[in-house]
This record gives structure tokens, C-alpha cells and sequence, in this order.
């Protein structure tokens, strides 16, 4: 009843937690930021829990990308 599909099942599973941790792992290096105002330079630290603007530059670049701020 559908066994002979569980390893294909497990190897897509395996997959997407590899992916998953890949994402979640800071960079060790700066990333740079295409905004409106210019291109920032965005730098995790791992010793802070949160900030008021630490969305914001990746929100700007969406906005750029996207042109909806050229109106």
C-alpha cells in the first residue's frame, strides 16, 4: 500500500532538512543590498536577539527589484 515509494519519500525528506540548514546558517561574510537609496552593506550578529530595522534593507531591496517604488 504505497511502500515501495518510502525511500524515494525519505530521500526528498533528507533533502529539504539539508536545504533548510543551509539557509538558516548565517554567512560569515557581509551581504550587500540593492536599495532605492543605494546599496547596503547587511552583517548578521549572532549575539543580538532582535532589531528594529533588521528587515528592513532586505524589504527596500524586494522594492527595488520589483520597481514598486519608482512610483
Amino acid at each position: 500500500m504505497g511502500e515501495h515509494k518510502l525511500p524515494a519519500v525519505k530521500a526528498v525528506a533528507t533533502a529539504c532538512q539539508e536545504a533548510v540548514k543551509a539557509m538558516i546558517e548565517a554567512p560569515d561574510e557581509a551581504m550587500r543590498v540593492q536599495t532605492p537609496g543605494g546599496v547596503f552593506t547587511v552583517c548578521w550578529d549572532e549575539r543580538g536577539s532582535a532589531t528594529a530595522l533588521g528587515q528592513l534593507a532586505f524589504f527596500a531591496e524586494y522594492l527595488e527589484a520589483t520597481g514598486q517604488f519608482e512610483r
